[in-house]
């Protein structure tokens, strides 16, 4: 009926710190098979602009779970440190955790897609490009995902914007396969950008599902003097 729920965490509110005196900010949430709930995002360090990834695990009852890397709480950096953000997740079918965002590659203007898969115990999954981490460029501006989705044969897609030096951002597509490497029957290389408009556009694909024949639908926004729907 739209009441907060009082059986969760005793008032309907759950507040998480990662006990740094910076911003944490959630951006993706996900059930699990089993009713535990996961939340996505970036937490900030102490003293720095930068942030990580971010992951917690709840109970149904709105307490943080323990058996998930000790405390319930996971953060995660790019080797290449600067600011990093989760903003969305997927979960596969064998539960494990599927992270996607943008890694600072600690170049100006130089953000790249970042994905992290997790085990289900909240451990970086290392059979997933060698260490559970990887980063992708489409070229030598900014690049980052905003949605994610694990299609029939496990591959996971992700939509985000590939940004360009002169005219804006385009729709940004990749795909890989379930240890991580680009599927390069995916457009010859596993990436694929769509110009939605021309000009000096700013294109940003925000929603992706995956249709019953295997389809991407992708939605988002594009400029054409205002930011419509597309």
């Amino acid at each position: 009926n739209g009441s907060l729920d009082t059986t969760f965490d005793s008032d309907g509110v759950k507040i998480v710190d990662f006990g740094t005196t910076a911003n944490d900010q959630a951006f993706a949430v996900a059930i699990q098979s089993d009713g535990k709930i996961l939340v996505a995002g970036q937490n900030e360090k102490d003293a720095s602009p930068w942030s990580d990834f971010a992951l917690i695990r709840l109970n149904t009852n709105g307490s943080l779970d323990t058996d998930f890397d000790g405390d319930g709480k996971v953060t995660t950096d790019n080797p290449n440190g600067g600011g990093d953000h989760a903003y969305s997740m997927a979960i596969q079918s064998d539960g494990k955790i599927v992270l996607g965002g943008k890694a600072d590659m600690n170049i100006p203007e130089d953000n790249d897609f970042m994905l992290v898969r997790y085990t289900t115990s909240g451990a970086l999954d290392t059979s997933f490009d060698s260490d559970g981490i990887l980063t992708t460029s489409f070229g030598t501006n900014n690049d980052l995902i905003n949605a994610l989705a694990i299609d029939s044969s496990g591959n996971i897609v992700a939509a985000g914007l590939s940004a360009h030096a002169t005219n804006g951002n385009d729709f940004a597509l990749a795909r890989y396969t379930s240890t991580g490497a680009l599927d390069t029957t995916f457009d010859t290389d596993g990436k694929l950008t769509t110009a939605v408009t021309s000009g000096n556009r700013a294109d940003v694909a925000r929603g992706l599902v995956i249709d019953s024949s295997g389809r991407l639908v992708v939605a988002g926004s594009t400029n054409n003097g205002t930011n419509d729907l597309f």
